[in-house]
């Protein structure tokens, strides 16, 4: 029997449980802030509502450990993570950016390319769609995956995982800032100016990848848009329901992360320069 947590019980999480918790052969408990049970929907119909929540810090050790909390908040959960470690967990990072698995001092951590698709509400998800986790064709993981295929989540373990992870992050870099600046679900698309300037923006994270080395192909802008126009008009981004409620925001892991980079390499990217101050200025003395 494998022993998995996943911490953090937003929509990723919770929906990441849900994927896994008709297999037997894995015992899954979900952290979260406070004890509380599980309420999940899918096309308006409750399909998760009895599994409670666990609260840190925990004496238990699991082979598989999933980050699932906001990266703004990882720092603060590294001490309570490798304490639930034995020397062979497993830890998968799902969340946006690409540059956390630096913070963990433990051989085995992973920055998953998550694709699952969900919002929380209160203490309610919905779960919208998808179901895959995209990590390093490491033979670490296969046994995770074994394991796994035997539940919802479809694991794939990508020898060109890196790619995987720019071509997520720039997925992140278009749809999470018009949305997040415009206040607007996927449907501000429509507007033609709109997706002019989000394909400008892309083109831009698009010029910094490739000086970063990593080699994506050419039709890169052009298969992110197709996949924007698979969306329900009315879905909205993490950073999108992040503004809506006042809170904090993910930018310094999308948007700054590649404008880091920009200025490293001196490339020229205006949208990008703009919509990152745009972001830090919404961020300032915010709490």
């Amino acid at each position: 029997m494998q022993k998995h947590a996943i911490i953090g019980a937003g929509a990723v999480g919770s929906i990441l449980y849900y994927l896994l918790k008709d297999n037997h052969e894995i015992d899954i408990d979900i952290y979260a802030k406070e004890v509380r049970k599980l309420y999940i929907t899918k096309n308006d119909e409750p399909i998760e509502t009895n599994k409670k929540t666990k609260i840190l810090p925990s004496k238990t050790q699991y082979d598989t450990i999933y980050i699932c909390v906001k990266a703004t908040a990882t720092k603060t959960l590294i001490e309570d993570v490798l304490n639930m470690c034995h020397d062979h967990t497993n830890i998968i990072i799902c969340q946006n950016g690409i540059s956390q698995v630096d913070l963990f001092n433990h051989p085995y951590t992973y920055h998953a390319v998550v694709y699952i698709s969900g919002q929380k509400k209160n203490d309610e998800v919905v779960y919208f769609q998808d179901n895959t986790l995209i990590l390093p064709d490491d033979d670490k993981l296969i046994t995770l995956k074994q394991c796994t295929d035997l539940s919802q989540l479809n694991i794939v373990l990508d020898e060109n995982h890196q790619e995987k992870q720019w071509f997520k992050l720039l997925v992140n870099l278009g749809i999470n800032t018009i949305t997040a600046l415009t206040k607007n679900t996927a449907q501000v698309l429509e507007q033609k100016q709109i997706e002019s300037l989000t394909e400008q923006l892309l083109a831009e994270g698009y010029t910094v990848a490739r000086h970063h080395g990593i080699a994506l192909g050419e039709e890169t802008i052009e298969d992110i848009m197709a996949i924007y126009k698979t969306y329900h008009p009315l879905m909205g981004t993490s950073m999108y329901y992040d503004v809506c409620e006042n809170r904090l925001t993910e930018f310094e892991y999308i948007q700054g992360y590649i404008h880091h980079l920009a200025s490293s390499y001196q490339l020229l990217t205006p949208i990008l320069n703009t919509v990152t101050a745009l972001l830090a200025g919404y961020q300032y003395k915010r709490k």
